[in-house]
C-alpha cells in the first residue's frame, strides 16, 4: 500500500513539475543567416545569400540574425535590416517601434555579426529590406521575406 501511494505521489510531482515547466519555456531564437560575398574580379561580383524565410510564432519566437561578410580586402561592410512590411502592417517585432525593428551590423571581412529581435507582436508574411554599404561607399539592396504566424 505504501509503495502504491509513494508511486502515485511521485507521479503527481512529475506531472506538476512538467506542467509548471510549460509556462516558463522561453521562445525559440531561430537563426536567419545572410552572407555577402565580394569577389574583386573584372567585372566585380557580389553574391548575397539569404536563408529561406523562417516561420515565427506571434508572442513566442524571436530571430537571431547572423550577418557574414566575405571579402579578400580590408574594411567593414555596413548591413542594415529594416523596413518590415506586410500590407498596411509594419514593424512586427517588440512594441512595433522603428528602433525595435531596425538592425545594424558591421562584420569584419570573414567575420559574422549577430543580433536578436524581440518577440514577434504581429502575424503576417513580412518583407524586409537589407541595405549593404560596402567599404567604398557603394550600396546594394535586397528584399527577402520573414514569415510570422498568429
Amino acid at each position: 500500500m505504501r509503495r502504491a501511494l509513494f508511486a502515485t505521489l511521485f507521479l503527481s510531482l512529475i506531472l506538476l513539475t512538467a506542467s509548471c515547466g510549460k509556462s516558463t519555456i522561453t521562445a525559440a531564437n531561430k537563426p536567419l543567416g545572410i552572407t555577402i560575398t565580394y569577389t574583386p574580379t573584372t567585372p566585380e561580383q557580389f553574391e548575397i545569400a539569404v536563408d529561406d524565410g523562417v516561420h515565427i510564432t506571434k508572442n513566442q519566437d524571436t530571430i537571431k540574425w547572423k550577418v557574414k561578410y566575405v571579402s579578400p580586402g580590408p574594411g567593414k561592410a555596413t548591413v542594415m535590416i529594416d523596413d518590415f512590411r506586410f500590407g498596411s502592417e509594419k514593424n512586427p517585432f517588440g512594441n512595433g517601434s522603428q528602433d525595435k525593428n531596425q538592425f545594424k551590423f558591421e562584420p569584419d571581412p570573414g567575420g559574422t555579426d549577430e543580433k536578436d529581435t524581440e518577440k514577434a507582436s504581429k502575424p503576417g508574411d513580412f518583407k524586409y529590406k537589407i541595405t549593404i554599404t560596402l567599404p567604398d561607399g557603394r550600396v546594394l539592396i535586397v528584399d527577402p521575406v520573414v514569415i510570422s504566424d498568429n
